[in-house]
């Protein structure tokens, strides 16, 4: 069974195959991504970005060179494990299901105004 593992930079990860999901808890945000958030709400005017949020995100290494990050704002790990063995489409499928509601400003599927 996959289960998530601490790394060296706060994240938990689970690895799929040709994918994994990354979990970060941002309950105390630091001060560079308190800086970027200010000024991309400046420049966008979405203050979405100035908010640090717990975070899970589904990331696409199929991309050779450019990984795909999908990303929920929220703790989303429970219902990714449970999707995890079925591949990156079936987490790919909660996601959109879950984007409406949840989609962060960083996913790169978000479009920025």
């Amino acid at each position: 069974m996959t289960k998530f593992e601490a790394t060296g930079s706060g994240n938990v990860m689970a690895q799929g195959e040709g994918f994994y999901i990354s979990f970060r808890a941002n309950h105390n945000p630091s001060l560079m991504a308190e800086t970027i958030g200010s000024f991309a709400t400046l420049i966008s005017g979405n203050s979405d970005f100035s908010t640090s949020k717990d975070e899970t995100a589904l990331i696409d290494e199929q991309e050779r060179y450019s990984h795909k990050y999908y990303i929920l704002n929220g703790d989303f790990r429970g219902a990714y494990l449970e999707l995890i063995e079925n591949g990156f489409e079936a987490c790919l499928e909660y996601f959109n299901s879950q984007k409406e509601k949840a989609e962060s400003v960083w996913s790169d599927t978000k479009e920025t105004k």
